[in-house]
Formats: structure tokens, sequence, C-alpha cells
């Protein structure tokens, strides 16, 4: 089992409050609403927001040609190193949210969209400098978007794949107040 803690990763985020990270991301130009909350991936602890954005489309693509002018995009931000899981091969994540009944849950794959920083091999690179440019976009050092797979005409997210991709719970917990206890800081827990 692998522990980290903000000792022993230099990375800001692992004990970010949620809410911190949604006021960072209402800065952002197009992020219209956010929601903070708490991932558990296989036993690692997130501080997190879930978000939506609304982007103008370009002139010239097919959803343009429809008559489509805003795209709308659901994404969860999650402060700390991206889960083991992902280290290890194709996987997608099914959403568990606690507080809903099962005939509102959200049965969508989600998968790793984005990160940072990079990774080589098995391990994250070191972050840059605190005031690198870099820095200045990631506020909370280490974090790894997740995005919903969007199924066009039956295609699953490894519909062309070789190897079926491994599907794992993500328990996704809304913080509903400013006292509400957060889990003490990250762990990853080896898959």
């Amino acid at each position: 089992m692998t522990v980290a803690t903000s000792q022993t990763i230099p990375n800001k985020g692992l004990m970010t409050p949620p809410q911190d990270i949604v006021a960072y991301l209402l800065t952002l130009p197009h992020v219209t609403e956010a929601t903070p909350c708490t991932v558990i991936i296989r036993g690692g602890h997130y501080p997190a927001a879930r978000y939506v954005t609304k982007t103008p489309i370009d002139p010239g693509t097919q959803a343009y040609a429809r008559g489509e002018r805003i795209a709308t995009n659901e994404m969860i931000y999650c402060a700390g190193p991206i889960p083991a899981v992902n280290r290890r091969g194709n996987v997608a994540f099914r959403m568990v949210m606690p507080h809903k009944p099962a005939s509102e849950q959200d049965a969508r794959d989600w998968f790793l969209a984005s990160y940072y920083p990079a990774h080589k091999g098995r391990k994250p690179q070191s972050p840059p400098s605190p005031d690198s440019e870099f820095a200045r976009y990631h506020p909370f050092g280490w974090n790894f978007l997740l995005s919903p797979w969007v199924e066009v005409n039956g295609v699953k997210i490894d519909s062309y794949a070789r190897v079926p991709y491994n599907r794992y719970d993500m328990t996704v917990t809304d913080v509903v107040s400013t006292t509400q206890d957060i889990p003490n800081g990250w762990r990853e827990v080896e898959a």
C-alpha cells in the first residue's frame, strides 16, 4: 500500500478544501457552475469540485452545421496525483453518489481527461516551481480532470479497444457545508 501525505508529496492540493477549488473554478471564463465534493477511487480520497463549462462552438464543425452554438461540458476537478489504477492501462469509472437513489445514479462511464503534471512510467514528474507559468494555472499542484464519456450511436468508451476497459467505482459526495468533515488529506492505495 502506498500512502502519501502533504509532507511526502510536494502538492498543496492534498489538503485543499473543496470550497477553495470551487472558488478558483468560478474565476475561469467559461465555468458557469461548480459544486464542492469529495471523490473516492479505490481507497484514494480527493478534494474535488463538479463543474460545468459553456463554450462557443467553432464555425466549420459538424456541431455548428447542425445549428449548435454553445457546447456544455461537465467535469470533475480533483486535487492530487492521478489514481494508481490509471497508471496500469485503460480504465473507466462508474459514478456512485451515496446521497441519491438508484434511479438517479449516473450510469455513464467517466474517464481521466487531463492531469498535471505529466507522468513518466509509474512516477509523476516533480511539479514546476510555484512561480512558473504552469503553476499559475494549477494553483493546487497536482490535479486531474474526470469527464463523462458521451455515447453516440451506442459507441462505448472501449468499443474499439483491443481489450475492454477495467471499470472501477468512483464515489462522489457533495460537500453541503463548510464544516462538513472532509477526509484528512489524500491517500493513495495501490491497485
